[in-house]
């Protein structure tokens, strides 16, 4: 067997991080448990003090995670992420010192995470623990996760049962491992293998977040906040905090056996209020409950009494302290205007991923903007010919252009983020024209001296070009079948250039013709009567651009001919404080990456078999979506179409930017295609679903409506359920959710409870909607199910 080598960077990245801030008495329990169901076996435990500091720590982590690793029996090297007094022993009562907030995500990760974060901030490591996950709904595969926030503090004495509590209560919230609640609870190490089937390196997903740092009492009591009050079927749990739960069957048996009394009727109380059931509800039952007490004996009866005497205080006081929010979803994020995810930066490979890390940080630019921009780029420095074939048996080749479409405001700075990315293209470009400009000059020169032998030089290869008509682009791309890139700081004017343009009474639509074709490449020729034919062997072009969303909205007609769906749109977030941070190593890594890939000459390249499996997953994943897309918003299935290719595209770009030279020898593996369904799926659709639900009219505002009402099955709506479940009106006040849903009014769908245009509750029109579209609701459900399955919970109606 191959020798294992633990990754010393990951460690070292993975102690300084978790351990920076503890303190020299401490010790660290390196341990290490033969795998079995209980890694209750120890392979080897050695102590180490931090007295002799962190570098002295490193190497002997390394050298115990070597050990584990190479062990013929497999062996999970998984220190706690804590130090203890020097009593040999790693108890929870040997703790000194537990630094970090963890949590092991093994059930849909990626969203767990996505939660936690929502609620406590970028957690300072995420580290791939080398298992996987299988959702037993879709059959996708998940890597498992492990989340650490770095406490500002770490915690000592009574500070560590806060740390505790908030690591349960984090724990409780997104369903992860209770095991690691305990802050001495082993955990692997990056760094380190992972070796219950084939060995997979256990590692840091990134460093982007490494000086994020929680404070243990702030984020206690956010968790508190935001804690799960209610478990399922007919239990709840404890509304005071205790791990017990309150059956329901038991605390109603309980009263009117008159057994127990005030004991049950305060977590009763407590439970009807955090389900969201009105108050007076509550007094009812629970009066009803006491009042048909079944039993004889006199003194249980005087305590019945007592309690029927002071029901309205105790109903009061559960109300108080545990009464559900009034909303039925996520409260409403006004600073959000759009509800899309973040790119996965994680799936970039090393080069490109630091660069885009420390650039986005440097500038103050969400990261998107730099993810984008750069396989922008790539796109347009790889030649246009190079091509992958996307079946196993047939023929589906697909060129590595990519038309994108940066959406933010202009404070957002997606400039600067662009003309970071495409600056390596760029400058390559300019020294090829300071060459030619040199060899014109000479030619010049030899020219007016009448030499004979003066010849022309050639016009020379472009890899970039900005304002230009689609004539000129024409002949720049006669000399070349290598394809360009096109970058537009606002691309609003590029588009609606294409509409204002005419020549010689040349019509507006030739200009999109023409633009149309080059997303698809190949030959093309241009006949003008003055200019002649201009021949140009591969009619291909890359788009970079950016537009405000404000101007996408009033863009009217680009669904017609499909101009806006073969754009691949990225909505950028707010800008954050720029850093102060060294890119130059990484700026040149990427420059040079850059220019290896304009040099690589092109060729066909191929998937592998594990590759062409994901692939015809992923396709399957996009066509199915093609098949309800039409309901979800216009053009979106147009949009699909060309998603299905994009992924080809994507995954090409993927594979040649992970050490060009030696991708040119390898067929394409399974992660990278799974790494472009990640991008696809958890990115890239989110985003272009916000795109065409921008321009819906009126028409498709009402059926978005009409939908919820069908399938939520309520008699009453209120205000706070149609802005948390319809798209259209999140965001919408009083006025206008009235506005939006008179139609309705008028219709006889609703009633509204309150006269006026401010009404917040309408009653629902139940019996007859279920009786007129009982096919149609039908529909809806089963259109939903699928929605749920393949967008998971991140669509709305």
């Amino acid at each position: 067997m191959t020798p294992l080598e633990p990754n010393r960077d990951q460690i070292k990245i993975f102690v300084e991080g978790m351990l920076r801030h503890c303190g020299k008495d401490g010790v660290v329990s390196l341990r290490a448990f033969y795998e079995s169901d209980d890694n209750s076996k120890p392979f080897r435990i050695t102590n180490i003090k931090l007295a002799g500091g962190l570098p002295f720590l490193i190497e002997a982590v390394e050298d115990d995670a070597r050990r584990a690793a190479n062990n013929p029996k497999p062996v999970v090297f998984c220190p706690p992420v804590a130090t203890f007094a020097p009593t040999g022993k790693a108890r929870e009562q040997d703790l000194l010192e537990a630094p970090a907030l963890s949590v092991e995500l093994d059930q849909h990760p990626r969203a767990a995470l996505e939660e936690l974060e929502r609620v406590l901030g970028f957690a300072t490591l995420v580290v791939r623990s080398g298992g996987e996950w299988t959702n037993p709904t879709t059959g996708e595969v998940e890597d498992k996760l492990h989340a650490h926030w770095r406490l500002k503090e770490p915690a000592r004495g009574n500070e560590i049962d806060k740390l505790k509590r908030a690591r349960q209560l984090a724990t409780a919230l997104v369903g992860g491992d209770p095991s690691n609640v305990p802050a001495c609870h082993p955990i692997r190490w990056p760094g380190s293998w992972h070796r219950k089937a084939k060995p997979r390196l256990c590692e840091i997903v990134n460093t982007e977040h490494l000086d994020n740092e929680l404070d243990l009492d702030i984020a206690l009591e956010t968790l508190e906040a935001v804690a799960p009050q209610s478990g399922r079927g007919g239990t709840q749990q404890d509304p005071q905090g205790g791990q017990g739960t309150l059956d329901l069957d038991d605390a109603f048996g309980k009263i009117i056996t008159g057994k127990e009394f005030h004991p049950v009727l305060v977590p009763l109380s407590a439970s009807f209020a955090a389900r969201g059931t009105p108050k007076v509800v509550t007094r009812g039952v629970l009066r009803a409950l006491l009042n048909n007490t079944q039993t004889t004996d006199p003194e249980r009866l005087k305590r019945r009494d007592v309690e029927l005497n002071k029901l309205k205080n105790t109903v009061h006081s559960a109300y108080e302290k545990f009464a559900a929010t009034p909303t039925s979803g996520a409260l409403i994020d006004p600073w959000q205007e759009f509800a899309v995810p973040q790119f996965p930066i994680d799936v970039l490979p090393g080069i490109t991923h630091d660069f885009v890390a420390a650039k986005s940080t440097d500038i103050g630019v969400d990261h998107t903007a730099l993810a984008m921009s750069a396989l922008a780029t790539f796109s347009g420095a790889i030649h246009h010919r190079f091509r992958i074939n996307l079946k196993r048996n047939g023929s589906w080749w697909v060129h590595p252009n990519l038309w994108v479409m940066l959406i933010g405001r202009s404070s957002t700075k997606k400039t600067p983020g662009l003309d970071d990315a495409v600056r390596p293209l760029e400058q390559c470009q300019a020294e090829i024209m300071r060459e030619h400009g040199a060899l014109m000059r000479d030619y010049q020169a030899k020219k007016k001296a009448k030499d004979k032998d003066a010849e022309e030089p050639p016009q020379p290869v472009r890899y970039v070009v900005n304002d230009t008509t689609y004539e000129k682009l024409a002949d720049i791309l006669s000399v070349s079948d290598r394809g360009i890139l096109v970058k537009r700081d606002e691309i609003v004017g590029w588009i609606g250039g294409l509409d204002r343009y005419q020549a010689a009474g040349k019509p507006a639509s030739v200009d999109r013709a023409f633009w149309l074709e080059s997303w698809k490449g190949g030959p093309y020729t241009v006949d003008r009567v003055v200019r002649g034919t201009t021949f140009v062997p591969n009619l291909s072009t890359s788009i970079i651009g950016g537009i405000q969303p404000a101007k996408l909205a009033e863009i009217v007609g680009l669904t017609a001919d499909g101009l806006l769906q073969r754009f691949l749109p990225a909505f950028i977030r707010a800008p954050k404080r720029m850093g102060d941070i060294n890119c130059i190593e990484v700026t040149k890594l990427y420059k040079a990456l850059v220019r290896e890939l304009i040099t690589l000459p092109p060729q066909r390249l191929r998937l592998s078999d594990g590759a062409l499996d994901a692939m015809a997953e992923l396709q399957d994943h996009i066509f199915q979506l093609e098949q309800v897309g039409e309901a979800l918003a216009e053009g979106f299935e147009g949009f699909l179409g060309k998603l299905a290719g994009y992924a080809g595209s994507l995954t090409l770009i993927l594979h040649l930017i992970n050490n060009p030279t030696e991708a040119m020898k390898n067929f394409i593996g399974r992660t990278t295609v799974e790494n472009v369904r990640r991008l696809v799926t958890d990115f890239l659709l989110p985003h272009a679903l916000e795109v065409y639900c921008l321009g819906e009219g009126d028409s498709g505002r009402l059926k978005k409506i009409a939908s919820y009402l069908l399938g939520c099955g309520l008699h009453r709506t209120r205000l706070t359920d149609l802005t948390s479940n319809v798209r259209d009106l999140r965001g919408k006040d009083v006025i206008q959710v009235n506005q939006r849903v008179s139609p309705f009014v008028a219709g006889g769908w609703l009633m509204p409870i309150e006269q006026g245009p401010a009404c917040r509750a309408w009653n629902v029109n139940r019996a007859a909607i279920d009786a007129q579209f009982a096919e149609r609701m039908r529909i809806e459900h089963d259109r939903k199910q699928a929605l749920a399955q393949l967008f998971g919970e991140r669509v709305r109606v």
